[in-house]
C-alpha cells in the first residue's frame, strides 16, 4: 500500500481511519513513522526510541497497522462475510462465536488473537490461513 501517497490525497480520511482501526501503539508507530505528528518521516530507530519499544517491535507493530489499514481501505473486503469463505464447520462456529462476522476482522487478527479463540487449534489455523490466501487471491 503506498500510505504516502493516501496521506498526501486524503490526510482527514487517514486520521479516521487510523482512530477506527488502529490500537494506542500502532497509532504512535504509524503517525510517528510517516510525519503524521510532526511532518517529518522518521525511521525504525527514531521510532524505535520514541514509542519505546525495540526495532524488531517497531517492524512488527507496522507491518501489522499498514495491513489493518490496508484492509480496511479495501470497501470489497470490508463487507464481505466469513459465510463466503466457505470454513469448515467447526472453524465457521468458533469464529462466529467469538463474534467474528467480517472477512476483514478475521484479516486484521494477529496470530496469538487467533490462537485465543476456543476452539481453534493447529488445523483450524491452517485452515484459516489457506482460505484467507485464497479468498484474497480471487
Amino acid at each position: 500500500m503506498d500510505l504516502s501517497k493516501f496521506i498526501k490525497e486524503n490526510p482527514e480520511n487517514l486520521t479516521q481511519l487510523i482512530k477506527d482501526n488502529l490500537d494506542e501503539k500502532e497509532t504512535m508507530v504509524i503517525s510517528y513513522r510517516y510525519g503524521l505528528i510532526d511532518g517529518k518521516n522518521h525511521d525504525i530507530a527514531e521510532t524505535a526510541m520514541y514509542a519505546g519499544v525495540s526495532e524488531a517491535r517497531v517492524n512488527s507493530i507496522e507491518y501489522f497497522a499498514l495491513k489493518k489499514l490496508e484492509t480496511a481501505l479495501s470497501e470489497d473486503s470490508d463487507q464481505r462475510t466469513i459465510d463466503e469463505v466457505g470454513f469448515s464447520v467447526r472453524t465457521y462456529h468458533a469464529l462466529k462465536f467469538a463474534r467474528i462476522n467480517k472477512v476483514s476482522d478475521l484479516a486484521n487478527l494477529t496470530m496469538p488473537e487467533l490462537e485465543k479463540i476456543r476452539g481453534i487449534g493447529e488445523k483450524s489455523k491452517q485452515e484459516i490461513l489457506e482460505k484467507l490466501k485464497e479468498f484474497y487471491s480471487a
